[in-house]
Order: C-alpha cells, then structure tokens, then sequence
C-alpha cells in the first residue's frame, strides 16, 4: 500500500507540474495599483516608453471592463484584459509608435523542446483598422527594453494571423501555435515588432470617430506550456451553443430588425451602444420570432446581448 501511495503521487506531481502554465498571471487578474488609480499587471512590465492599457473593474473608468475609452468588451475570463496599439495611421510620427508587454517566464525553455502557445485576441470596438501579420511574439534569453515609443528591432519567433486581418469585435478569437525552444529563453514579448514598411492594414466599418485611425487590440488569456496540457477552451461555449440557434437579420438595421431563435426558452435582450450606454428598443415576439423596432435609433454601431438558460450571444448591429 505505502509503495502504491508513493507512485501515485509521483505520477500526480508529474502531471501538476507538466499542466502549469508558464506565463504569470496569463489573464491579467492580479493587479499592482499605480498613481492617479491606474492599475497595472502584475509580473509584467513594459520594455518601451509607452504603457499598455490595464482594462479591468478596479481602475479609473476610461480603463473599466466591460466600457472603456476604447470599446465594449467582457474579459474571456476573469475580469481584466490589456490593450496593444498594433499601428497607427494619424500621421508619419504615430505611425512609428508601438505598445509592447513582457514578462519573465517561471521557467527556462529546453532546449528542442516543442511548447505551444496560446493568445485570445479582439478588435476594440472604436477602431477603424485590422490588421494581419503584425502582432508578435519574441521569445529571449534576457529582458529586452528601450526608451523609445517606437518599434523594437527584434524578430518575433511566432506572428499572430500571419494571413488573416483580425477583424472581430465580438468574440474573443483564440489563436494557437507550437514552438520549439533554442534554450534558455526566460521572457516573452508581445507587440508589434514591424516598423512603418509593410504594415498591412483594412479598414473595418463601425469605428467610432476619424481619431481613431488605428490597430488596436484586446488581449487575454495568455498560454505557454506542454502542448499536452492546453488550458480548458470550454470558456464561451455556451455562447456558441445558443448563438447557433440565433439568426438576426438584416443588418445594417432600418427602421426594424428580427431575431429568429430555433430553441423555446424565453430569451432577455440588452441593447448597447458604442459608449456601453444601455438605449431602449421595443420588441415584440411573434412565435421563435422577435422583432425589435431601431427607427428612432440614431446611427451608429450597437451590441445586441442575449441571455438564455443555454448562456449568452452577441451581435454587432449596423444602424444606417
């Protein structure tokens, strides 16, 4: 009995050790308060001039989860996230600028061993721009740093959508890669590492004002670790759940709208405009059907949430 005791623990230390992820607080929970009520992550640092945002429910409001100065959005988990300026188009000077974010890793890579990564990514609602091939990773042996708020000369070993544009204001997307170590490597960087040539970008319609001629994403959930041992990804899936039973139409909206649910729950709906402001819209349901009037809507962009006993969905609706 005492020697099977002794292989299970093993066998259990094993598997804890082998399922850790290595990235520090990976969802930006922990905070570390700064002056003037900011907050900032803690474990991570930024190795340029500029701060990254630190969106979560403990900050000033401008930074709050889910309104902020750049959007609405829910954390993928937990309740904070941070913001990286990917790119931005005002001018020749801002289109240097860069955000970047690092952190020390609990452990030294080894050497030819295959660890897979793992980011969620959304584009903040204000912005104007996606882009592909643009936000990296950059795995090193020391901290790199600089005091400039430009782009950092390093080569990202991974690139994030390397040929999609990330255009999604809604769902978090997960993105996911394997690496192979060189050894040694104790920190990790995220941000873009390009400079002005060969930035590509597309406009995305829904942006809040010209200012905001901009790259600029939302980021959580940050993974390294044994590629056998990915974190839980049954975060959200009940919003896929019911959001597949949903079909709402048309949008851009007019002076009304619909919702068809295939399910027979009753469904609880919550209307938000760009400055996360709740805004009143009449609904009547006929059968699976709900028409929602938006004629006295002014124009814009607006999140529909639905709440339903299988979990929630979200739509972005066009108001022309």
């Amino acid at each position: 009995m005492r020697i099977l005791i002794t292989i299970l623990l093993i066998k259990f230390c094993a598997c804890s050790l082998q399922a850790q992820n290595l990235i520090p607080n990976p969802s930006f929970e922990d905070t570390v308060q700064l002056n003037f009520d900011l907050t900032f992550p803690r474990d991570w640092n930024t190795p340029s001039g500029l701060g990254v945002e630190h969106y979560n429910p403990y900050t000033i409001q401008l930074w709050q989860v889910p309104r902020n100065f750049m959007g609405f959005q829910y954390a993928r988990s937990g309740n904070a996230y941070i913001g990286l300026n990917i790119y931005s188009l005002n001018n020749s000077s801002a289109r240097r600028i860069r955000d970047y974010i690092q952190t020390k890793i609990k452990r030294k890579l080894i050497l030819d061993s295959t660890y897979c990564f793992q980011i969620y990514v959304s584009l903040a609602d204000s912005i104007r721009y996606a882009s592909k091939s643009q936000l990296g990773v950059y795995f090193s042996n020391s901290a790199i740093g600089s005091n400039s708020n430009y782009h950092l000369p390093y080569t990202p070993q991974i690139i994030v959508s390397p040929h999609v544009y990330i255009i999604d204001k809604e769902e978090w997307l997960r993105f996911d890669f394997e690496y192979t170590a060189s050894g040694g490597e104790e920190y990790i960087t995220l941000g873009n590492f390009n400079d002005t040539i060969g930035i590509d970008t597309l406009f995305v319609e829904g942006g809040d004002d010209p200012s905001y001629e901009a790259t600029y994403y939302y980021i959580d959930d940050v993974f390294l670790g044994h590629c056998d041992s990915l974190p839980d990804t049954t975060i959200g899936l009940y919003e896929n759940v019911l959001k597949s039973k949903l079909k709402l139409y048309p949008n851009p909206v007019g002076e009304q709208f619909y919702l068809e649910y295939s399910g027979q729950e009753q469904l609880q709906f919550q209307l938000y405009n760009l400055m996360g402001q709740k805004v009143e819209a009449a609904v009547q349901q006929e059968g699976n059907s709900y028409r929602f009037s938006s004629g006295h809507l002014p124009k814009g962009v607006y999140l529909l949430r639905i709440v339903g006993r299988e979990g929630r969905a979200a739509f972005r609706l066009l108001r022309e």
